[in-house]
């Protein structure tokens, strides 16, 4: 098995972070003489699409290849759309992001288990649904009902606040006008 990591830098914008994230990756794979793995930093949005397919166009098709989405769901994208079609590749998430939807799908405070390489690195796979969405594809997780209770709540949270945040505008507004 190779494994090839994908980092989005902006998911780790500090440099001793982003040192032991590699740290970690090389020792998971010190001691494997036999286990290939490689390391890309992602350049721009989708820059990980044409990587994937350019470096798996190397691999023979019966040697398994994982590949890891380490950031947020951008990066987790671009690597979906990377190995789509491939019948040789695995994809793995490695949450650095803001938001990290994928990853609550699994329940809550599990990012540490899947940031940690060496568990990653052996885990199975789990087969999980894809959309396609015209030329991409996407992740299927399912959050029905849960984004609607979140919307509702926030919708609750701005009515409280509403007239305050008129009020403000306003002003905003008075303070701009007599200014200019």
């Amino acid at each position: 098995m190779k494994h090839l990591f994908i980092i989005n830098p902006r998911s780790i914008p500090a440099q001793a972070d982003m040192n032991r994230l590699l740290k970690e990756i090389k020792n998971c794979f010190a001691d494997q003489i036999e286990t290939m793995y490689s390391v890309h930093v992602s350049r721009y949005t989708r820059d990980a699409i044409g990587f994937i397919r350019k470096w798996m166009a190397a691999v023979p098709v019966d040697e398994i290849v994982r590949v890891y989405a380490v950031g947020g769901d951008g990066i987790l994208f671009d690597c979906l759309n990377g190995i789509v079609g491939l019948p040789n590749a695995e994809l793995a998430i490695v949450p650095y992001g803001n938001s990290n939807d994928m990853i609550r799908a699994f329940g809550e405070n599990k990012t540490a288990l899947f940031r940690n390489i060496a568990l990653q690195s052996v885990s199975p796979v789990i087969a999980t649904d894809i959309i396609n969405c015209g030329t991409n594809y996407a992740l299927n997780f399912c959050t029905i009902g849960l984004e609607s209770d979140a919307i509702m709540a926030a919708m609750n949270i701005y009515s409280r606040i509403a007239s305050k945040i008129r009020k403000f505008k306003r002003l905003n507004f008075i303070v701009y006008t007599t200014l200019f």
